[in-house]
């Protein structure tokens, strides 16, 4: 755990570096479920300003994204050293039943493998917002210039 808290503490010193603290989901929210009605509300300055809010927000998701993939590839990397370490002992089974035999057995691997399973979980359910978030970017730039030229 000594370690992880080292990873997370690279990656807090990183990511502060970049200064994206757009963690605000009720905003994020909101723009992402407004009715076509609040839609044909906006003037083009307002779509610009969403669409310009939104993708920066894109750039904070990614960086949630990278943290978490860190963490699975810093886990899984760990649980490979212990596997080597360990799999001569276990001759009588295939290869993934010796893994799972040594992240049963041994304490670190198995958390090491606790880490990985939440920190992939936090990745796969954020696999589907950023293209959505993206497309509605693209449809306010879009919005903002067909309102910008309407004759």
């Amino acid at each position: 755990l000594k370690k992880l808290a080292e990873l997370n503490k690279l990656l807090d010193e990183y990511e502060s570096g970049l200064h994206l603290n757009l963690n605000n989901e009720y905003e994020v929210n909101q723009y992402l479920n407004m009715s076509r009605k609040q839609l044909e509300a906006l003037t083009p300055i307002q779509c610009a300003e969403i669409a310009t809010y939104l993708s920066n927000y894109l750039i904070y998701l990614q960086q949630q994204v990278n943290r978490e993939t860190a963490k699975v590839n810093w886990a899984s990397s760990n649980i490979k050293l212990i596997v080597g370490k360990y799999i001569s002992q276990y001759n009588d089974f295939k290869y993934e039943a010796k893994v799972a035999q040594i992240i049963h057995e041994n304490e670190t691997a198995n958390l090491l493998e606790k880490i990985r399973i939440a920190a992939q979980t936090r990745v796969d359910s954020l696999a589907y917002i950023p293209n959505r978030i993206d497309f509605f970017v693209k449809t306010l730039t879009n919005l903002a210039n067909v309102k910008t030229y309407k004759v």
